[in-house]
């Protein structure tokens, strides 16, 4: 992605909020190039006017320090410079600011839309999408918008105006030499289009390198528990080790092209010195300037090139900053593919009513784990889904709850397609209560409200005990209070699960869909639990996908999955009075024991 007219209207839209400030910071840089333009005339009135005694000087110079001693006048002009030099300061001090309050809320714009972007992509995009990536764009690549406009735009802009200034008053005290000092100019555009394409990829192959860094840590610390249980921490360290050198090989391979075009840059400007030095003494020998008119031109000349080497810098650099961008617009411009109809149907309360009519669906394309699945469940049905690992159930439940579309087929509540009702709408029907619940790095108390901002420290307390957690939670050391761990991992998997279902508690929807919620339980405290749990959902259409034969058989119904498709459904008496496979799955192997409980 170059930096051509369509890459700005890419980037206007996040620049734009910030248009105000950005029209100061303009005006700020005017006005230091006017003081910067003003820094070199005391040191001529000094030399010619004090040292030299030269006429040549502005008249209002002379109508007023016509009767100054000699040292007032030095002092004026030491004075003059010193106030130039405070007020260049000033200026510096309250650009600082305004560039710096620009800069962050540009980059607070960026990643706001591209966390809530993110957050609309479906779970297919996210399995897909490596999270350790995901993150480096998020928390480094946006800051890309402030160092592009920060560290590249406002100072190229303000380099602009000095070259064009100080060449014009160079151009009036002597045009040969500004000519001359000019001259580097072409060259240097020359040096830009030749290696601006080459930066550009090593930059972008840097920004690549440093996101697989960001994808090893991230796999190394979710893999930790595997990783020490079979001492592969060695080889963790070695992968982690590799990417790292190609990441910092990468950024040397980028700091190098930089280097080297620095180098051109310095080279073509150190002979465009030295010709205007050259002549410059010449015309001083001619008498066509004064001693005091070269030093001015001398100092305009080494400020005339301190913006021209910033522009060239700048663009330099730029390269790095448009690669960052151009990450973060490649997941901006990823489209949803669950999102809302252009006219959403609203749904206040739902009657529980779910179709599911040949319904097909996989991750990948060209592999279905849902094939021509079709279904139906009751208003107030509770249904259990079982069936071998990898048949799809845990699937369906993504599917109910929209996280995924079918790739064909239709899934219905009430007799409406769920791509036609508004999604805030559907997904505020149902109840998920997962087999590994998601837990915050947050306090228990905020884990069971989480969605539920409205429920009270009662209620909280209420819904732990219904699931047998309050007692283990008074006995963390600051109770509902305590903070945990990652995904709850200082806690066990049953604690988790009954966290997870306290969360259910409270919620009264219309639709409960439950994936294994008590696996993780001893058969005492499952069987305690389930009874609460159906007594809170009498009256729900439940879902209820499990391995458990114990579970299973208090359903009103059960559905056989296998290879994707629903391949026998009944009462679990019915099922179990006949030849069926549902019979065949939850009788024991010999030998079992008391493993009887359990669907295999």
């Amino acid at each position: 992605m170059r930096m051509n007219a369509s890459f700005f209207r890419r980037l206007w839209p996040f620049v734009k909020p910030a248009s105000g400030r950005l029209a100061l910071i303009g005006l700020l840089t005017l006005a230091q190039m006017t003081v910067t333009l003003l820094r070199p005339w005391p040191l001529q009135f000094a030399v010619d006017g004090l040292l030299a005694h030269k006429h040549d000087l502005p008249a209002w110079w002379f109508s007023w320090t016509m009767t100054w001693p000699d040292l007032a006048k030095l002092a004026a002009v030491c004075g003059a410079l010193v106030i130039i030099v405070a007020a260049q300061g000033l200026l510096d001090l309250v650009m600082l600011y305004h560039s710096v309050k620009l800069g962050h809320g540009m980059v607070a714009g960026l990643r706001a839309a591209l966390y809530q972007h993110l957050q609309k992509l479906s779970l297919v995009f996210h399995r897909r999408r490596r999270t350790g990536d995901l993150i480096k764009r998020l928390a480094v690549d946006t800051f890309s918008i402030q160092s592009l406009i920060n560290s590249q735009f406002i100072p190229t802009l303000g380099a602009a105006v000095t070259v064009v200034l100080m060449f014009a008053i160079m151009l009036r005290m002597d045009w040969m030499l500004a000519l001359v000092a000019m001259a580097v100019i072409p060259p240097l555009l020359l040096s830009i289009f030749r290696l601006s394409g080459r930066m550009e990829a090593v930059a972008a192959q840097a920004q690549e390198e440093d996101s697989k860094v960001y994808n090893t840590i991230e796999e190394g610390l979710n893999a930790m528990a595997l990783v020490q249980a079979l001492s592969q921490e060695p080889r963790q360290a070695q992968r982690f080790q590799k990417a790292s050198d190609a990441g910092l090989a990468a950024n040397l391979r980028l700091y190098l092209t930089q280097s080297t075009f620095s180098l051109l840059v310095d080279i073509i400007t150190a002979l465009g010195t030295a010709g205007l030095l050259y002549l410059g003494v010449v015309h001083v020998w001619q008498g066509r300037l004064t001693v005091g008119q070269l030093l001015v031109f001398l100092a305009y000349l080494a400020s005339l090139y301190a913006p021209i080497n910033t522009i060239v810098q700048s663009y330099s650099h730029a390269a790095e900053s448009v690669a960052g961008l151009h990450r973060v617009f490649q997941i901006l411009d990823v489209r949803p593919d669950v999102q809302d109809a252009p006219h959403p149907r609203p749904l206040s309360s739902a009657r529980g009513r779910i179709t599911l009519e040949k319904v097909w669906f996989g991750y990948e394309p060209g592999r279905p784990i849902l094939r021509d699945l079709s279904l139906q469940i009751a208003p107030g049905e509770h249904l259990a889904v079982v069936g071998e690992t990898g048949s799809g159930k845990t699937t369906l439940l993504g599917l109910l709850m929209r996280f995924y579309d079918p790739w064909q087929g239709r899934i219905l509540l009430d007799g409406v397609d769920l791509r036609e009702i508004r999604l805030r709408d559907l997904r505020a029907q149902n109840t998920l209560v997962l087999q590994d619940p998601i837990l915050l790095a947050a306090s228990v108390r905020d884990n069971l409200r989480f969605g539920h901002d409205q429920a009270d420290d009662s209620a909280v307390q209420r819904a732990a005990q219904r699931a047998r957690a309050d007692g283990f939670i008074r006995d963390l050391p600051e109770g509902y209070a305590s903070v945990l761990g990652a995904n709850g991992m200082t806690l066990s998997g049953g604690q988790r699960q009954r966290l997870g279902v306290a969360r259910a508690f409270l919620q009264r929807t219309p639709v409960f869909l439950l994936d294994e919620p008590t696996s993780a339980l001893d058969v005492a405290t499952e069987a305690e639990l389930t009874a609460e749990l159906c007594r809170h959902m009498r009256g729900c259409t439940v879902l209820m996908v499990t391995h458990r034969y114990s579970l299973a058989r208090l359903a009103d119904r059960v559905a056989v999955v296998r290879d994707g498709r629903v391949v026998e459904h009944g009462t679990p008496v019915e099922l179990m009075a006949g030849e069926s496979l549902y019979r065949r799955m939850a009788q024991p192997a010999p030998g079992a024991g008391d493993l009887a409980t359990a669907i295999v």
